[in-house]
C-alpha cells in the first residue's frame, strides 16, 4: 500500500478498540515514516494542545516545529529517527511548569511498526511518572540523609540472606572497612576474614547462636583493615523469621567505636596511672620523716600522714576531723592564724615556725611549707619538726657570743704584743744607735793605742751592733704587716710581678735570671703586701742558687673557693725535715758568710698570706729546686671587724665567684 492510500483508507480499528485507548490517561500515537501524525488518542491531542496552544491533527508535522523549543525538536527528532532505523527506545522527559500545570515526568516508548519486513511507521506511548519520580527523589533524598547520619554516627547497615549466606553492606559499612564494593565478597563467611583473628571465633559462635535466639544481639570486636590498622566495631543484629518462624534473613548495623575504645583505653590507663600516683603519693606521706597533712578552709585536718604520731605523738587518724589550731602552743595560736590567712590569700609563706603541744603535754618546735588550693579549698603543709636545731641554734648563738668575746679578747692581745714589738724595736733602735757611735768613736780616736786583739773585738762588737740594726728593722717591718689595718681592693697580679721585676731589676741583670711568668688572675688584696710577697720569694729563687743561672716560673690554677700559685725555682733545694722550721722568724738554714740574711722573709710571706686567707707550703728536695705554693681566698673578711659582724672585702669580685660556684 503505497503512503497517499494509507492516509485516505479508514483505520481498520474497532469502535471497541478505539474507545479503549480514548479512556486511558497515557499517551498513545503512531507517526509516518516522514514524521506525520497517523493515529492518537484524545489525552495526546489534549496534551499537546497544552503545551502547544494549538490542537494538531492527523497528517499533521508531528514535531510542530514552528512551535517547540529546538531542544525539544532535536530529542524528539533523533527518539523518532532511531525508530526508523530500527532502534526501540525509552526516554523520560522532563515536562517544566507550564501555566497553572505544575512541572512533571513523562516516560516515553518509540518502536518501530514492521510491514513486510520494513519500517512503515513507528508506534509510540508516553506515560506521567511525575508521582513516581517524585517518591524516588524522597527516596534518594531519605537515602542521602541516612548515610550522612550513619556518616555522623560512624555506624552502617547490613543484611545477610540466611538462605545463601550472600550480605548487602551500606556505603558506610564500606567506608568503616576500608573497602571499595567492588573489592569485597559479598558473604558472611568474606566478612569474617576481617574479623580480628583473636575475636573471629567469638562473632561466629555470637552468630550462630542467635538463629536460634528470639531476642536481639551484639557483639564488640575488632576487624583488620586491608593496610594491617586495627578497628574497634559494635555489631547489632536481629533475626528475621518466615510464618513457620525460620530464619531467613539477618539485618543490623556496624558501628565504629574506635575512637571511644581509645579513649576508654587512654582513660583506663589514665586512671591506673593516677591510682598509682595516688598510691606512690600516700607510700611518701607514710615513709617521710616530716608530717604532710591537707587542711581544710576552716583549719580542719583532712589527710594526715603517718609521721605525726612521731611528731606530734597523734596518730593520723586521731587528727583528722581535728581544728589544726587547737594543738598550737598557746603564745604561737595568733600568729600561725595570721599565717593560714596569708597562704590562703596567695602568699605561700615557707619556713614559718611555730610550737606545737604533742599528746604528752611537751613543746615541738614545727617549720611550716603551705600552698593554698583555690579550687578543691584545702591547704597542702609539709611540717617539720625542728625541735633539735632550734635548740642548736640557741646554742649556736650563745657559743658564738662567747667566741665573739674571747676572739675579741685574743684581738686585743694580739694587738697589745704587736704594738709592744713594735714600740719595743722603735726604742731599741735609740741605745743601739748610742752602742755604734761610741764603737766607732773608740776605734777612729785610740786605733793607734790599741793591739790587733782589741781592734777585732771592736769590729766584732760593730758588726753585731750592724746584724742586731738590722734584726730590729725586720722586726720592726714584721710587726708593721699586721698592726694596722690595711686595703684590699681588687689587684691585677701581672702588674705586682711586673713591679716586682723592675724593683729587683739589678739583682735579675746581675744573676741573668729568667723568669718565665703565666696570665695571672685578679685577686682581692693589698697590693704593697702582694709585692712584698712576690718580691721575698723571688728574690730567695735567685739568692739560694747553686752557680747555676736561676730559672724560675710562676703558674697558677683555682678552685670554686681560692687561687692557689706557684713559684718555682731551681735553686739549692731544701730538705723535707726544714718545711717548717723556714716560715719561723729569724730561723735560717745557712751560715750568713754564704747567704746573707735574718731569716724573716718566708715569715713575712706566711704572715701576708694568712692575711689573705690562704696558707704557704714547699715542695723540695736538697739539690733539686723548690716549688713555693701559697693560695688567696676569693671570700675574704676584715680581721679589723666590728661587733656587728666581719665586714666582706672587694665583695663585687666575691659575688662574681660565688655567682661561678652556682
Amino acid at each position: 500500500m503505497s503512503e497517499e492510500t494509507f492516509f485516505d483508507s479508514p483505520l481498520a480499528l474497532k469502535a471497541n478498540y478505539e474507545a479503549l485507548i480514548n479512556s486511558l490517561d497515557d499517551l498513545i500515537w503512531s507517526v509516518s515514516s516522514d514524521l506525520r501524525l497517523i493515529t492518537a488518542n484524545n489525552a495526546f491531542i489534549e496534551s499537546m494542545k497544552i503545551f502547544s496552544g494549538s490542537t494538531i491533527k492527523l497528517g499533521d508535522d508531528v514535531l510542530m516545529r514552528d512551535v517547540f523549543y529546538d531542544a525539544y525538536l532535536f530529542y524528539g527528532e533523533d527518539s523518532y529517527n532511531k525508530a526508523l532505523k530500527g532502534e526501540s527506545s525509552k526516554k523520560e522527559i522532563y515536562i517544566p511548569a507550564i501555566s497553572n500545570r505544575p512541572e512533571s515526568w513523562m516516560e516515553a516508548n518509540f518502536n518501530p511498526i514492521y510491514k513486510h519486513g520494513e519500517i512503515i511507521a513507528i508506534a509510540c506511548y508516553s506515560r506521567n511518572i511525575t508521582e513516581k519520580k517524585l517518591k524516588e527523589e524522597l527516596l534518594t533524598k531519605s537515602e542521602t540523609r541516612l548515610a550522612e547520619a550513619q556518616a555522623v554516627a560512624k555506624m552502617g547497615s547490613w543484611e545477610t540472606d540466611l538462605s545463601n549466606y550472600n550480605v548487602i553492606w551500606s556505603a558506610e559499612t564500606f567506608r568503616i572497612f576500608d573497602l571499595d564494593p567492588d573489592q569485597f565478597k559479598l558473604s558472611h563467611p568474606g566478612f569474617l576474614e576481617f574479623v580480628h583473628p583473636h575475636d573471629r571465633a567469638k562473632v561466629d559462635k555470637a552468630f550462630t547462636d542467635s538463629l536460634e535466639s528470639v531476642s536481639d544481639n551484639s557483639i564488640g570486636h575488632r576487624i583488620v583493615l586491608q593496610d594491617g590498622n586495627i578497628k574497634s566495631v559494635e555489631e547489632r543484629w536481629r533475626i528475621i523469621r518466615d510464618d513457620r518462624g525460620n530464619p531467613v534473613r539477618a539485618i543490623g548495623s556496624c558501628q565504629d567505636i574506635t575512637e571511644r575504645k581509645n579513649a576508654e583505653e587512654k582513660t583506663r590507663i589514665s586512671s591506673d596511672v593516677l591510682q598509682n600516683t595516688l598510691n606512690d603519693i600516700n607510700k611518701i606521706m607514710d615513709s617521710s620523716l616530716d608530717v604532710i597533712c591537707v587542711v581544710d578552709a576552716a583549719g580542719y585536718f583532712k589527710q594526715v600522714s603517718a609521721a605525726s604520731e612521731v611528731v606530734f605523738g597523734y596518730k593520723s587518724e586521731e587528727l583528722v576531723g581535728k581544728l589544726i589550731f587547737d594543738f598550737v602552743y598557746d603564745e604561737d595560736r595568733d600568729k600561725t592564724k595570721l599565717s593560714a590567712e596569708r597562704v590562703m590569700a596567695g602568699d605561700n609563706s615557707p619556713n614559718f615556725t611555730n610550737r606545737y603541744v604533742r599528746k604528752d603535754g611537751s613543746l615541738v618546735h614545727i617549720e611550716w611549707t603551705a600552698s593554698w588550693d583555690a579550687r578543691d579549698q584545702v591547704r597542702y603543709g609539709i611540717a617539720r619538726d625542728v625541735t633539735y636545731r632550734k635548740l642548736a641554734e640557741t646554742h649556736l648563738s650563745e657559743l658564738h657570743e662567747s667566741i665573739r668575746r674571747q676572739s675579741k679578747k685574743l684581738l686585743e692581745s694580739n694587738e697589745e704584743l704587736e704594738r709592744f714589738a713594735y714600740v719595743a724595736s722603735h726604742d731599741l733602735q735609740e741605745p743601739l744607735r748610742m752602742v755604734a757611735s761610741f764603737l766607732q768613736l773608740l776605734q777612729t780616736k785610740y786605733d793607734q793605742q790599741l793591739d790587733d786583739t782589741a781592734r777585732r773585738y771592736i769590729n766584732f762588737a760593730t758588726d753585731g751592733a750592724e746584724r742586731m740594726k738590722i734584726l730590729i728593722n725586720d722586726l720592726l717591718e714584721f710587726s708593721k704587716i699586721s698592726s694596722l689595718e690595711v686595703d684590699h681592693t681588687v689587684i691585677d697580679l701581672n702588674k705586682v710581678v711586673m713591679k716586682t721585676r723592675m724593683n729587683l731589676k739589678s739583682f735579675i741583670d746581675e744573676s741573668q735570671a729568667k723568669i718565665k711568668i703565666s696570665l695571672l688572675p685578679q685577686v682581692c688584696g693589698n697590693e704593697s703586701q702582694l709585692l712584698q710577697l712576690f718580691q721575698n720569694l723571688i728574690s730567695n729563687a735567685i739568692k739560694y742558687r747553686d752557680g747555676l743561672i736561676p730559672e724560675i716560673e710562676i703558674t697558677y690554677s683555682e678552685t670554686p673557693v681560692q687561687w692557689q700559685f706557684g713559684v718555682q725555682d731551681n735553686g739549692i733545694g731544701i730538705d723535707a725535715k726544714f718545711y717548717d722550721k723556714i716560715f719561723i722568724i729569724f730561723q735560717r738554714l745557712h751560715n750568713k758568710k754564704h747567704y746573707t740574711g735574718t731569716g724573716i722573709g718566708l715569715a713575712i710571706c706566711k704572715k701576708i698570706v694568712e692575711l689573705h686567707g690562704g696558707k704557704i707550703w714547699v715542695e723540695s728536695s736538697k739539690g733539686n729546686g723548690s716549688k713555693f705554693y701559697f693560695t688567696i681566698s676569693k671570700l675574704q673578711t676584715s680581721v679589723f671587724s666590728d661587733d656587728n659582724g666581719a665586714k666582706i672585702l672587694c665583695p663585687d669580685l666575691a659575688d662574681n665567684n660565688f655567682k661561678q660556684l652556682k
